[in-house]
């Protein structure tokens, strides 16, 4: 699945995708793979604990299939990660009411970036340290772009 960060989530019976450790869900962040927190873990019996299907719901990405646990967490079928995902890359925030930016957005990014959350990986760079000056430049350039 294509989410509104514009990354693609998978899911299968896999412990490592492009040379990073996933087990059983990964996204691609149009550079590298990595792995969803600690993956998910088998059902009992034969089944693999993969994903069958993933939405978008609510911000955030959701999985649901055959396992029992998702980031370590009891999580029978069903499961969530990430902090919410703008539809628009620089409203880091999520507001929904007008102004959509404001320097709210930017107070989040700084947050995120100072955190070296995922999130601020503006520019995908898959080389670390992946959130470095070079995203603080992205997020800038796609603040002053505005949401389209």
């Amino acid at each position: 699945m294509v989410a509104t960060d514009s990354r693609l989530y998978v899911g299968g019976a896999f412990y490592s995708i492009g040379g990073a450790t996933a087990q059983n869900v990964a996204v691609w962040n149009g550079a590298a793979w990595g792995g969803l927190g600690s993956g998910v873990t088998p059902n009992h019996g034969n089944y693999p604990g993969r994903p069958l299907s993933f939405a978008a719901w609510g911000g955030r990405v959701v999985a649901g299939g055959e396992f029992t646990t998702a980031d370590g967490q009891i999580s029978s079928a069903i499961a969530q990660w990430g902090a919410a995902l703008p539809q628009c890359y620089p409203n880091c925030d999520c507001s929904a009411s007008p102004p959509v930016l404001s320097v709210s957005d930017f107070a989040c990014f700084l947050e995120r970036f100072r955190t070296s959350d995922p999130y601020a990986n503006c520019d995908g760079s898959a080389i670390p340290p992946t959130v470095n000056i070079a995203d603080f430049t992205c997020f800038l350039q796609k603040y002053a772009a505005g949401c389209r």
